[in-house]
């Protein structure tokens, strides 16, 4: 996660996560980024190509914009 971080050039406001079985996680990570929406293509292929990722959500949420 970090090289996609640093690749994409996100800044990360918050992250938790736990393992309630080895190799069996939850992680939820909420960034900002310049041109989101122009990067998004990419994240999503670099989030879905990790190792043993079962499932992925991916959102953008925008100021202003209804969550």
């Amino acid at each position: 996660m970090t090289q996609l971080f640093k690749h994409h050039d996100l800044k990360v406001l918050f992250t938790t996560g736990f393992c309630f079985e080895e190799n069996r996680c939850i992680y939820e990570v909420y960034f900002s980024a310049d041109d989101i929406r122009t990067k998004e293509p990419d994240i999503r292929r670099t989030i879905n190509s990790i190792p043993g990722l079962y499932e992925s959500e991916f959102e953008i949420l925008e100021i202003g914009q209804e969550w």
